[in-house]
């Protein structure tokens, strides 16, 4: 999905890269989750998989974030 896309590259610019990026995107229906959040206990799994809504984890840490194409 462009949600893993999205995130994925911000994650290879951010590791790899050393020049100024500026870099904007949108994302569908995702579940942003911090590093070190454990999903299951934190997420309403059942409501996600109803709504078909993307889970990803992001390198950094932090809560959980909702992405849709409004924000």
């Amino acid at each position: 999905p462009p949600s893993r896309s999205n995130l994925a590259m911000e994650e290879y610019l951010l590791t790899r890269k050393r020049e100024d990026i500026v870099m904007l995107w949108r994302n569908d229906n995702a579940v942003i989750i911090g590093r070190n959040q454990n999903a299951v206990e934190e997420l309403n799994l059942e409501f996600i998989r109803e709504k078909n809504v993307t889970v990803i984890r992001r390198m950094t840490g932090g809560g959980a974030v909702f992405h849709d194409l409004g924000n």
